[in-house]
């Protein structure tokens, strides 16, 4: 980002892209548009220079989503500090909901996938009263999972 400010006005790639973008946001650089395809690339240009300052730090990207491989919490405090400030040097936020430490090993799926699989009947068909009792528990796991997947999945 140094590099842009200091060339700032220049007819550099890096300029004209941004002044695209500006258009599109009511002349505001502030964070890149969700959507169409382009939004990936531009994501791309921007978390490649991120993902170049992390260095060597175990992570994997997809898209907008990091994950890092640490030892201890203390080294994952330390990698989130480092994504946040590298993020920041692009005025870009780390989305806290988004984030978390967890530890491993950690299941395949999710508490309510199994519970779910598990209650079902193997071998036969599912009686009327089964059925209805597998939707009241996919119903009530929903309250705890948000989003709508448990409903799905039940489905």
């Amino acid at each position: 980002m140094p590099h842009a400010k200091a060339n700032k006005g220049s007819g550099h790639w890096f300029n004209k892209l941004d002044q695209k973008l500006r258009q599109t946001r009511r002349n505001e650089t502030q964070g890149i548009g969700i959507g169409p395809a382009t939004s990936n690339i531009l994501a791309e240009v921007v978390l490649g220079k991120v993902d170049e300052a992390l260095g060597s730090t175990y992570f994997r990207r997809y898209v907008d989503d990091y994950t890092a491989y640490c030892k201890t919490e203390d080294e994952c405090q330390e990698v989130l500090r480092n994504v946040a400030e590298e993020l920041h040097s692009f005025k870009l936020l780390l989305n806290i909901k988004k984030t978390e430490i967890v530890s491993l090993p950690t299941p395949l799926s999710d508490s309510w996938a199994t519970t779910l699989a598990l209650s079902l009947p193997c071998n036969r068909p599912i009686r009327s009263w089964e059925a209805l009792c597998y939707f009241n528990l996919a119903i009530e796991l929903s309250k705890h999972t948000p989003g709508g997947s448990v409903l799905k999945y039940a489905a």
